[in-house]
């Protein structure tokens, strides 16, 4: 997520560098061929205004619908980070030993709980951005976890899979009682809930068709407009048609862009930041500040 209220000019420069030059070469072909012929072709100028109402219309949908899906998903991880300390919390408030001989047994199991709480928000981070998910699982998970998502496809659905389970063991082993139980599994719910949300952002692209349409009017408009301005604004046609299309076109790029918000670019939802920022918290509810991760630092962008 970029967070400096300036973008940088380079920045920029890149993600509009070909469009911007194929336009440029293009602009001054148009120009010398107008100023070699006698009869150069004198376009009405209301053709490329139609277009570019047209493409007004298209590219502020899709620019509109592009920051709803990216703003979608950052209230999605605003629902994971407080779940997140909410399942904590649960877990180290609500997991009690019934008898002091247990209290070694359910430290272990609150720790197991929590620690696998903060792998479940990396792995989801990585899995969403198609990256290896098993990494950093070192002091996270134990090693039979490790083993047993090896070999499953969906691995932050099976590691809410494996913190079900744990719970009721400790409901059948009277470290919970079932009002416990049912609310502290709740927390499960709406973790699989948001994880489902992210999947459908991920997993359903903005329809193809309309980008496609929308990207060959543009292309259309910029193939127009200099033969419409040629004939007034002579050289001064470049500079002029250059900036127009500029500005169309770095429009389209914000948009797709904003539309997945998953794809590891600084536009991203800051996923690992977030999940660093739930390690931290969750530590120290556990007692562990010094294991707490350093905040990450916000250098204009956090991913």
């Amino acid at each position: 997520m970029i967070t400096r209220r300036r973008l940088d000019p380079l920045q920029v420069l890149r993600a509009t560098a070909g469009p911007l030059a194929v336009v440029s070469i293009y602009m001054v072909a148009v120009v010398v061929y107008e100023r070699e012929v006698e009869a150069p072709l004198d376009l009405p100028l209301a053709i490329p205004a139609m277009l570019g109402t047209a493409i007004s219309i298209l590219l502020g949908f899709k620019t509109s619908a592009a920051y709803d899906r990216w703003w979608e998903a950052r209230k999605v991880w605003g629902g994971i980070v407080n779940d997140s300390r909410s399942f904590g919390r649960q877990a180290i408030s609500f997991v009690r030993p019934p008898q002091p001989e247990d209290a070694g047994a359910v430290r272990t199991m609150v720790e197991v709980l929590v620690h696998r709480q903060i792998f479940w928000t990396y792995a989801l981070s990585r899995s969403l951005r198609r990256e290896e998910v098993l990494v950093g699982t070192e002091g996270l998970l134990p090693p039979e976890d490790v083993a047993s998502l090896a070999s499953t496809e969906n691995v932050p659905n099976e590691i809410l899979d494996l913190q079900a389970r744990d719970l009721r063991r400790a409901l059948d082993a009277g470290w919970l009682d079932s009002y416990q139980h049912v609310t502290i599994e709740g927390s499960l719910t709406r973790l699989t809930d948001h994880m489902g949300r992210c999947e459908r952002i991920k997993n359903t692209g903005f329809p193809a068709h309309y980008g496609y349409l929308a990207s060959r009017i543009l292309w259309l408009f910029a193939l127009l407009v200099p033969w419409s301005l040629g004939r007034d604004l002579v050289w001064w046609t470049i500079p002029v048609g250059v900036a127009v299309i500029l500005t169309f076109w770095m429009i389209w790029v914000i948009g797709e862009a904003l539309a997945d918000p998953f794809e590891n670019r600084p536009t991203d939802t800051p996923m690992t930041s977030l999940s660093e920022r739930i390690e931290g918290d969750l530590r120290r509810q556990l007692g562990e500040s010094a294991l707490a991760p350093e905040p990450t630092v916000d250098d204009g962008v956090l991913m």
